[in-house]
């Protein structure tokens, strides 16, 4: 199957933007040094900060401009590209994810991702952030993304049970992170034994 809506994903901070963080999919190593990595930057469910941020495809044509890059966990250095981003179904998730979700339910849509980290090149000369990326996924270590940008509207609910949470609409998905403490649970994370094995 080809990702016909994929596109490509920099970041910011501050009151208006929006963070989250969910579970890489997989990582295999090119013949050039680089990682190749993909997997699912966010759905819709409630995640351990209480907030839902929205899949939304509008902002996805920011994406396509090409600028997006991963960094190591929210660190100033970027690590790597983003090459492709598309929005993908609750139920095609659940279909070719099945085994990664360990029985956890996906909530609303989602939206993949995919990309390299750089090489190292000289080490002597390599960013720390992007040497600890390298080794954390070459590892084997479960790891996450997180996926942040500017907020386009973002609203206050209460539930049921009276708790409070937010839902976050993004204007774009800028930066995506790679993070060893993902706070969405509903993505799976998979290693790749090749890149023939990749989703797209």
């Amino acid at each position: 199957r080809q990702n016909t809506c994929c596109a490509t994903v920099l970041g910011m901070s501050g009151e208006n933007s929006v963070r989250l963080w969910v579970p890489i999919l997989k990582s295999v190593a090119c013949d050039d040094g680089r990682i190749r990595v993909e997997g699912i930057a966010t759905d819709e469910r409630l995640d351990l900060q209480d907030e839902v941020v929205k899949a939304v495809h509008d902002a996805l044509e920011y994406s396509r401009a090409g600028w997006t890059k991963f960094d190591y966990d929210h660190g100033a250095n970027h690590v790597g590209d983003v090459t492709e981003v598309c929005l993908m179904d609750g139920p095609e998730i659940a279909s070719h994810f099945r085994d990664e979700l360990n029985g956890q339910p996906v909530v609303g849509k989602g939206i993949y991702a995919a990309g390299y980290v750089l090489s190292i090149g000289d080490p002597a000369l390599a960013p720390e952030d992007l040497k600890k990326a390298h080794f954390y996924l070459k590892s084997g270590s479960r790891m996450g993304f997180s996926i942040h940008g500017p907020v386009r509207e973002r609203k206050q609910f209460i539930d049921k049970s009276g708790k409070s949470y937010t839902v976050a609409v993004p204007k774009f998905y800028s930066r995506i992170a790679i993070t060893p403490h993902p706070v969405n649970m509903g993505a799976p994370c998979r290693m790749v034994k090749s890149l023939h094995d990749d989703f797209t």
